[in-house]
């Protein structure tokens, strides 16, 4: 077992995992926030630090609110036509 730590971020890789503890990993994991892949025996655990989490939150709105207001700018566009 290898584990990686940058920061906050975590992350683990481990060796000769099969197929199957793979699966139920994913199904006990659920909607968590982990991020894991899977490659020919070798699994891949990255939990993002809350670091991480809040710019991707803050990413994800600073682009709704800029698709918002093209939209309403195309809008006025195509009514002034």
């Amino acid at each position: 077992m290898v584990f990686i730590s940058n920061g906050s971020d975590r992350h683990v890789v481990l060796e000769n995992v099969r197929w199957s503890t793979f699966q139920a990993l994913l199904r006990d994991l659920g909607q968590r926030r982990a991020r894991v892949s899977y490659d020919r025996g070798t699994l891949e655990i990255l939990s993002p630090s809350k670091c991480h989490e809040g710019l991707s939150r803050l990413l994800g709105k600073l682009y709704k609110a800029s698709e918002t207001a093209l939209v309403r700018e195309f809008r006025v566009k195509l009514r002034g036509r």
